[in-house]
């Protein structure tokens, strides 16, 4: 009897199989699938880089957002640590990446990777001949003229160096030694600035090979790096770059100049909340409204060496007068803020996962700090960077 009923099982299910290939084979053909466009961006597109899963060895990405709608509009994966550029016309986005043969190890490969604009798809790579800057992403390791025609790719090995790369023909033109500085604030139509061990700043001329035509450096340091660090990453209007230091002090410099020249340094804080022990914090602290004249700093209470920190509080400074305007409060801690560049700017703060953080990705007005709304379906890992137009 039961040998009876196994026959009887296989019977039926190799005449349903056969029923459904039958089907299968009987499917009319699948039609080409279409590639989504974006739409047209707008000021308040967002990108959310982040280094890697919450902390795992995995690959970077970043996420582009609709500021407004508070949705995902596409991602794109890189590599290692990646670093990302857009294009200033807006048609091309980069990623300097890292890939290992073996995943974790093996061979390295360092390449700038180019996306369309409209599609994301991946539309030409660049092999780096030089160990490219592989650390958390600090938006100062890559860079682009002002023109678009030259990508410029921050290398640590450990000299440091920089990478010229022609975006149009897709090819190395040169390397440009940086002589213990490091970093790339672009400045000029061929012109960036690197920060140095001792305080002081690199103003580097070039021409369109990729090749130095000068090389400047300030007379002095105008920051004590074993007293009070700057943040490698500055806030920039124009082209006076504002540093600020772990300790809440100022530093405008202006890199129209060969080289540049610092200005006068001014303090974030009042003695009475120096001594509350207030500090700026978190992995991108600085904003910027350039129409307002407004700096925006990420905010919180701490010890020595908790620049790192993420906070609720945002405090916002007047560029002419030092005075504070505005004090915002977030709902959840944040680590890294930006502003958007138009006359409604909105304020985005990216918050990491870490209860009870939702780990999410959240959107304020960045003129009176109003709360407009979150991001769906995000879940955001340590060590990300926003960037807009």
């Amino acid at each position: 009897m039961m040998r009876r009923l196994m026959v009887s099982a296989a019977v039926m299910t190799a005449v349903a199989s056969a029923g459904v290939m039958e089907c299968a084979a009987q499917a009319p053909p699948e039609e080409g699938a279409s590639v989504a466009v974006l739409p047209a961006p707008t000021a308040h597109w967002i990108f959310l880089y982040q280094l890697s899963s919450l902390g795992s060895f995995a690959p970077s990405s970043v996420t582009i957002f609709d500021g407004d709608a508070h949705k995902v509009l596409g991602m794109l994966t890189g590599g290692l640590g990646s670093a990302f550029a857009l294009a200033p016309d807006r048609s091309a986005f980069y990623m300097a990446d890292t890939f290992y043969s073996r995943g974790a190890r093996g061979d390295r490969t360092d390449v700038v990777t180019i996306y369309d604009g409209k599609t994301l798809n991946p539309s030409g790579e660049v092999v780096l001949p030089t160990g490219r800057q592989l650390t958390a992403q600090d938006n100062a390791t890559i860079g682009i003229t002002p023109d678009g025609q030259l990508l410029l790719v921050a290398n640590m090995t450990p000299a440091t160096s920089v990478t010229v790369v022609d975006t149009a023909d897709k090819k190395v033109l040169g390397q440009i030694e940086l002589s213990g500085c490091v970093e790339v604030l672009v400045s000029g139509k061929r012109q960036f600035n690197s920060l140095c061990g001792d305080g002081s700043m690199l103003t580097t001329g070039f021409d369109d090979t990729g090749k130095a035509t000068s090389q400047k450096r300030t007379a002095a340091p105008f920051f004590n790096p074993d007293k009070d660090p700057v943040y490698a990453l500055p806030a920039i209007v124009d082209q006076t770059a504002y540093f600020v230091s772990y300790g809440g002090t100022v530093y405008p410099v202006d890199l129209a100049t060969e080289p540049a020249t610092p200005g006068t340094p001014w303090s974030l804080l009042s003695a009475a909340e120096a001594a509350q022990h207030w500090k700026p914090g978190g992995i991108q602290g600085l904003a910027v409204h350039p129409q307002k004249g407004w700096l925006y700093v990420l905010m919180h209470r701490g010890g020595e060496w908790t620049h790192k920190m993420p906070g609720v509080d945002v405090w916002v400074y007047d560029l002419k007068t030092h005075k504070r305007v505005k004090q915002l409060k977030l709902r959840h801690m944040a680590d890294a803020i930006m502003v958007t560049q138009d006359d409604q700017p909105l304020l985005a703060a990216a918050m990491p996962f870490n209860p009870p953080s939702p780990g999410n990705l959240e959107f304020y007005s960045a003129t009176d700090g109003k709360r407009l709304g979150a991001a769906d379906g995000t879940t955001i890992a340590p060590f990300e960077h926003l960037y807009g137009f």
